[in-house]
């Protein structure tokens, strides 16, 4: 399993996917190109682009990939403080995920 304790960067190939379990909350940004992103237990599907963000939930599976080109993203994990300080709809999404 993926060390999720601590930010990291992921890039993806076209049409590349990557799952992951999420046992920290954790901010995704999306840096470049566009990604497709499916949350377990969640029955809507995402599409950011270059200079979105999305608060992931802990304890989910996560499914990203990239469309239309590579993607650069960073996963960030959150304390609690600071997730509470998020902006909706962030912060929306993180009360429905608790």
């Amino acid at each position: 399993m993926k060390d999720m304790s601590q930010t990291r960067q992921i890039r993806l190939a076209d049409q590349e996917l990557s799952s992951f379990q999420m046992p920290y909350s954790n901010l995704l940004q999306v840096q470049s190109g566009r990604i497709w992103l499916t949350v377990e237990g969640d029955a809507q599907d995402y599409w950011l682009g270059a200079g979105e963000q999305m608060q992931l939930p802990r304890g989910r599976k996560v499914v990203i990939e990239a469309a239309k080109g590579a993607a650069r993203l960073v996963l960030t994990p959150l304390n609690s403080h600071f997730a509470q300080a998020l902006p909706s709809p962030v912060a929306g999404f993180l009360k429905a995920a608790a």
